[in-house]
């Protein structure tokens, strides 16, 4: 039986490293290699609905995320038409990528993602897990 994954850092020190956090709906995925079973991470078209940090004109545009799918963060994986709470670097190419689990989009994550970024440290009590 697979052990459940835990993140090793905070929700407040993944938004600290994260450029850019955002809402949106996968639009499409493009996979690496037809072979889906051997793929370890993939790129999605993001349509972005909300900018919670970031570049604010990033907003009501299509992305392209990588690093969906990678064994290396734990909820990382996303279907098209998914909408999630997308935590993301920019990388030297400019370039999005994934840099911490995805979240659902819920009021709760919501109000404790924008405490975060606020700057207000969180205490979970409960499904810390999950953020």
């Amino acid at each position: 039986m697979a052990m459940a994954c835990k993140e090793t850092e905070t929700l407040n020190e993944r938004e600290e490293r994260a450029d850019v956090i955002f809402t949106g709906t996968v639009q499409k995925i493009y996979r690496k290699s037809p072979d889906h079973s051997f793929i370890l991470d993939y790129n999605a078209v993001v349509l972005v609905k909300r900018v919670l940090k970031g570049d604010k004109k990033l907003q009501n545009n299509a992305l392209v995320v990588a690093g969906l799918g990678s064994r290396l963060i734990c909820h990382s994986v996303v279907k098209e038409r998914d909408t999630r709470i997308f935590l993301v670097i920019e990388t030297e190419n400019g370039f999005l990528k994934l840099n911490s689990s995805v979240l659902r989009i819920s009021i709760p994550n919501l109000d404790i993602m924008d405490a975060v970024i606020k700057g207000k440290k969180i205490l979970c009590l409960k499904a810390c897990d999950s953020y």
